[in-house]
């Protein structure tokens, strides 16, 4: 009854590429995710040991990172898992394709074949180049935000030494290099938070498989 109603592509891609996101992406993702945090923490108390006054444009940042990253959420994980439904299907029509492969060319089919898996891996293409493009959507506008953080940076320092603020030139100097560094890392940071939770989707689709009712004895 399992395989009567389970494609063999929909197995093929939980065995496949849900595990192979489950234990090999996901860990490193996550690695990376916390990496990225504690490098991005280093760096603000740096940049706020040099200049305190970057301390005020931190916290509407860091808001506007939270929304960001929310409303990118909400696409991207429907996105991931658009393109992981539509995978199955090709592995499905893939292994139809080889098993029948005498039938196929016997009752000369070939080009209906090749243009049904054309057209299943276009849908799966088109899936996965959505999901590129709203990470370069969100990669822009980490950056751009960025960018406004250094140049508030840069006038900040200007404004500490015009009004003769205690500071030290050497300290404030190294919070400016860690803001350059700041550009990778935010959007290194946010991008990984939203991969790990888009990897999640894999270990959904597992967890699923593992709730399964088990079929009855003969």
């Amino acid at each position: 009854l399992f395989f009567d109603s389970n494609p063999i592509g929909r197995i093929l891609n939980r065995f496949r590429k849900d595990v192979h996101y489950t234990d090999d992406a996901l860990p490193m993702s996550l690695y990376d995710f916390f990496q990225c945090c504690l490098m991005v923490i280093g760096a603000i108390l740096v940049v706020c040991a040099g200049s305190p006054i970057i301390f005020i444009a931190l916290i509407p940042l860091v808001i506007y990172f939270h929304l960001l990253r929310k409303y990118f959420l909400q696409a991207s994980r429907e996105i991931k898992r658009l393109e992981a439904v539509s995978r199955s299907p090709v592995f499905s029509h893939l292994s139809e394709t080889l098993d029948g492969l005498v039938t196929i060319r016997a009752l000369n089919c070939t080009r209906q074949f090749q243009a049904l898996h054309k057209k299943l891996l276009n849908d799966n293409c088109r899936a996965f180049f959505s999901f590129m493009a709203a990470s370069r959507w969100l990669g822009y506008r980490l950056d751009a935000t960025t960018v406004a953080l250094l140049a508030f940076s840069t006038f900040g320092a200007v404004a500490c030494k015009e009004f003769k603020l205690p500071i030290d030139p050497n300290l404030l100097a190294v919070g400016i290099m860690y803001v350059l560094q700041l550009m990778g890392l935010f959007q290194w940071a946010v991008r990984q938070s939203v991969e790990v939770d888009s990897q999640m989707v894999s270990v959904e689709r597992i967890v699923a498989y593992t709730n399964l009712i088990p079929e009855p004895a003969l």
